[in-house]
């Protein structure tokens, strides 16, 4: 399972604003998109679809650019995502059932409704502000090493080997 190249860039343009426009500034698409490693037209069009969630607002003219629509520590990354891609969903079926012709007699969308759903309360626990907080990344990364290792003893696969040191830009 993988989330979308949208979805991820969406958090990043929303981290890189979190840090840049501390000073309650607009940030200009330009810095954010040096910062990010992102085409600028890109993420003109993520901010479309994130101003449209009313997570982000642009301020135009000469000293325009864009900010956070609320405080970092208000924002989830469910909404980020949502805003981005839309419900998340692991499969089709779960919310629309008549795409599919054995959903009423499927044996395993019932599971992915519950997988999807835990999924989603994994992106509602964290917010952006926990994102921009090297101590919350530090537990998110003790957090991955455990569970690599708990899925690893369960599989008799070995873990990813070490796991990156992360440090904020």
């Amino acid at each position: 399972m993988r989330l979308g190249a949208r979805a991820r860039y969406a958090v990043r343009l929303m981290v890189a604003l979190a840090r840049m426009g501390r000073d309650g500034k607009p940030t200009r698409m330009c810095e954010i998109a040096q910062r990010t490693g992102l085409s600028r037209g890109y993420l003109e069009q993520l901010a479309i679809f994130l101003k449209s969630a009313t997570l982000v607002s642009g301020v135009c003219g000469r000293n325009g650019g864009y900010m956070l629509a609320r405080p970092a520590h208000e924002i989830t990354l469910a909404e980020i995502i949502q805003a981005a891609i839309g419900p998340f969903s692991l499969s089709d079926c779960v919310r629309s059932p008549d795409v599919c012709v054995r959903s009423e007699w499927c044996e395993c969308r019932d599971l992915w409704a519950v997988i999807g759903s835990r999924v989603a309360a994994v992106f509602d626990e964290y917010t952006l502000a926990d994102l921009c907080d090297p101590e919350c990344q530090k537990r998110i990364s003790e957090q991955a090493v455990r569970d690599d290792l708990r899925v690893a003893s369960r599989s008799g696969v070995r873990p990813a080997e070490g796991r990156p040191e992360r440090s904020p830009p």
